[in-house]
């Protein structure tokens, strides 16, 4: 790529990634300092997503890229949050709704409510999925849609653990089984249990 000056460097998802520059524009590198993105640094926004995914603005028009591939976001989906990559997939969401979409099939696939976060079973490794409802529950979700656990607390945080569900609350923590079952709650009292 000729002679670059890094900028700054990021982590994402095991893979380093260098903001370099050789005058005007900027250029996202990999660690084989592979040209993987070529974003204007001051007239785009852009932000690196895992898996080597970036997202970007560009002429009003949000994108994604991974290597030198870019793809448009889908119609309906211009204005759409990016929250996260996993893998082949990118997980969208609105105000009502949220997708995960794959770019390089066009596969999206679209259900109810607007995801908060995907994580994984600290236990088992399975994606999950953190959906607001618009009645002021949440629902926990596998990435295809597939309700683990409905009717979650508002104020509850919640996570799995092996396919238990834990909910923690400002006074206590509550472990259920799958059909909503309390398996155990712990109180807390001015931070000590």
């Amino acid at each position: 790529v000729g002679p670059v000056a890094a900028d700054t460097c990021f982590q994402r998802g095991g893979c380093w990634y260098f903001l370099g520059y050789s005058g005007d524009p900027g250029l996202v590198l990999d660690e084989n300092l592979q040209a993987v993105a070529s974003p204007l640094l001051y007239q785009t926004e852009y932000f690196l997503l895992d898996g080597g995914w970036i997202t970007l603005w560009k002429d009003g028009v949000q994108s994604v890229v991974r290597g030198a591939e870019q793809w448009p976001l889908p119609a309906g989906w211009e204005d759409s949050q990016l929250i996260c990559a996993r893998e082949e997939q990118i997980f969208l969401t609105g105000p009502e709704r949220w997708a995960a979409w794959t770019p390089q099939t066009g596969a999206l696939a679209v259900f109810p409510g607007a995801l908060e976060s995907v994580d994984r079973d600290p236990v088992t490794g399975a994606g999950c999925c953190r959906v607001s409802l618009s009645d002021g529950s949440r629902r926990l979700t596998t990435p295809d849609g597939a309700v683990l656990f409905d009717g979650l607390p508002e104020d509850a945080f919640p996570s799995l653990l092996g396919g238990l569900c834990q909910l923690s609350r400002g006074d206590s923590t509550t472990i259920l089984s799958p059909d909503g079952t309390v398996l155990l709650r712990r109180y807390w009292d001015d931070g000590m249990d």
